[in-house]
C-alpha cells in the first residue's frame, strides 16, 4: 500500500478548498445577477404602499360612489315630478283624437265614448284600504277598449260612473277613435257590467308600464298581463295589426266587428288613458268599482326623492367611517418596526 506524505495531503486539501470556494462564488454571482437585491427591494418598497392604499381605501371609495349615485337618482326623480306637475296643469286635450305618439305623458284629456267588451285585467295588484290602513286588498287594474264617437248625434244611454246601459253601434264612422282606458282598481271578485256602457270623465295620457326586474313576462296567448304593454294589448284585442299573438277569433276580429278603419289599425298606435279622480276625494273599495287612481298618486314613486337623500347620507357616512378606519390602519402599519 502506498503511503502519502504529509505534504501531499496538505496540497490535496488546499486544491479541494480552492475548487469549493470557486463553485460557491460562481453560484452567488449568478444569484445576484438573476435577482439583484437592491432592485427587488426598491420595487417592493414602491408597490407595497400603493397596494395597501388601494386595499384599505376601496370600501370608502365604493360607499362614496353609491352616495353620489343616490344623489343623481334624487335629481332624476325631481325632474320627473316637475315634468308631471307641468303636464297636469296644462290645458286639457278636448278629445282622444288629439292624442298622438308625441303627446307628453300625464297630459289631461277629456274622455267620452262607449266602452267595448273584453276588458283586460292587469295584475295581480295590492291596494291599501282607504278605510283601514292595515287592510290590504288584492285585485287588478281593469283596462277596457273605448270608442270615442266624434259623431255628435251618437246616442248615449248612460254615463259612467253614475249609470250604465246598452250602447248603440249604429252611428259608427271612420272618424271614431278607439283607445285603451285604465278604469282603475277592482277586486278579484268584481264582475264587469254586461253589454256596452258609456263613459264621460277625465283622464291622463299614459305610455304604458316599464317592466320591473322581478315582474313576470306577459302571456298574451293565455290573456295573462302583469304590466301594461299598450302595443301588446292592442294586438291582442285586434286594435292594431302585428305581433302574431294567438288569441280567440272573437277577440281577434274585434276591429272588424266594430267597423274600425283598417288604415288606423296598420299605424299601430292606440291611445292609452288612465282615469283619475280629483284631489281630496276618497273612495272605498266596497263602493263604486273600478276605482280610478287619485291625482296625488300620480306624483308618487316607489322610492321618493327624500328617501334617495337619506340613502345618500347613509352611504357618505359609511364612506367617512371606512376612510377613517383605513387611515388608522395605514398609520399603524407604518409604525411597526422592521426586523
Amino acid at each position: 500500500m502506498r503511503t502519502l506524505s504529509s505534504s501531499s495531503v496538505s496540497r490535496f486539501m488546499r486544491s479541494r478548498g480552492r475548487r469549493s470556494a470557486t463553485t460557491t462564488t460562481t453560484t452567488t454571482t449568478n444569484a445576484v445577477i438573476d435577482h439583484p437585491p437592491s432592485l427587488n427591494a426598491s420595487t417592493a418598497a414602491r408597490n407595497a404602499p400603493l397596494l395597501d392604499y388601494l386595499v384599505y381605501t376601496f370600501p370608502s371609495l365604493l360607499c362614496a360612489s353609491l352616495g353620489y349615485w343616490q344623489l343623481q337618482r334624487r335629481e332624476e326623480k325631481l325632474l320627473k315630478m316637475n315634468a308631471r306637475a307641468a303636464a297636469l296643469h296644462r290645458e286639457p286635450l278636448q278629445s282622444l283624437s288629439e292624442v298622438t305618439e308625441t303627446t307628453e305623458e300625464f297630459r289631461r284629456v277629456r274622455v267620452e265614448g262607449e266602452m267595448i267588451k273584453n276588458s283586460i285585467r292587469v295584475g295581480p295588484k295590492v291596494r291599501t284600504s282607504e278605510v283601514s290602513n292595515n287592510e290590504k286588498i288584492a285585485g287588478y287594474d281593469l283596462i277596457t277598449p273605448m270608442r270615442e264617437k266624434r259623431n255628435k248625434n251618437a246616442r248615449r244611454k248612460g254615463v259612467w260612473p253614475f249609470g250604465g246601459g246598452g250602447g248603440s253601434n249604429d252611428d259608427v264612422n271612420d272618424d271614431d277613435v278607439v283607445a285603451l282606458v285604465n278604469r282603475g282598481f277592482a277586486e278579484r271578485a268584481f264582475e264587469d257590467a254586461k253589454g256596452g256602457m258609456c263613459l264621460k270623465t277625465i283622464g291622463v295620457v299614459r305610455k304604458g308600464d316599464v317592466k320591473g326586474y322581478f315582474t313576470p313576462e306577459n302571456v298574451p296567448e293565455k290573456n295573462v298581463w302583469h304590466y301594461v304593454d299598450v302595443r301588446g294589448i292592442g294586438e291582442y284585442l285586434g286594435l292594431v295589426v302585428g305581433g302574431g299573438s294567438s288569441h280567440s277569433s272573437s277577440i281577434a276580429t274585434l276591429g272588424k266587428d266594430e267597423n274600425l278603419n283598417e288604415d288606423k289599425k296598420e299605424k299601430g298606435f292606440v291611445p292609452y288613458v288612465q282615469l283619475i279622480r280629483p284631489i281630496g276625494t276618497t273612495t272605498s273599495t266596497s263602493s263604486q268599482q273600478p276605482i280610478p287612481v287619485a291625482e296625488e298618486e300620480l306624483m308618487k314613486f316607489s322610492v321618493l326623492p327624500e328617501q334617495h337623500m337619506n340613502y345618500s347620507m347613509t352611504w357618505f357616512s359609511l364612506s367617512a367611517v371606512t376612510l377613517g378606519m383605513a387611515s388608522f390602519a395605514l398609520l399603524k402599519k407604518k409604525k411597526v418596526p422592521k426586523l
